[in-house]
């Protein structure tokens, strides 16, 4: 049986990021749709392991990858942001490797 993501080792995380970006991209060229959007879920909880999620912090507003509006985070639950997008009431959570950190600002100063 394999390992959880938050039991593996910064090596083992780089390997298992790796190999989902290998069957990712055979998936792309076999056309496997679906098997590329789990393949691609998982690639960004993996990814997430690698990043701390004590250094965001709740009112941060930053953009999701593929998906299209400004995200309020509310609340940090393990690797997983919580909030929701601007001009919407439903509360959604992406994984942290999502976020566009580099992008994110602070409800307030907005």
């Amino acid at each position: 049986m394999s390992k959880r993501y938050s039991e593996m080792t910064l090596t083992e995380l780089d390997m298992e990021i790796a190999r989902l970006q290998k069957e990712g991209e055979r998936s792309l060229a076999q056309g496997m749709v679906n098997e590329l959007q789990i393949l691609e879920r998982k690639y960004y909880m993996a990814k997430s392991y690698l990043i701390s999620p004590v250094t965001i912090p709740k009112g941060f507003v930053t953009s999701v990858e593929n998906e299209n509006g400004s995200f309020v985070i509310d609340r940090m639950e393990g690797v997983m942001a919580w909030g929701k997008f601007q001009d919407c009431s439903e509360e959604r959570a992406f994984p942290v490797a999502m976020l566009q950190l580099a992008r994110q600002r602070t409800a307030e100063s907005k």
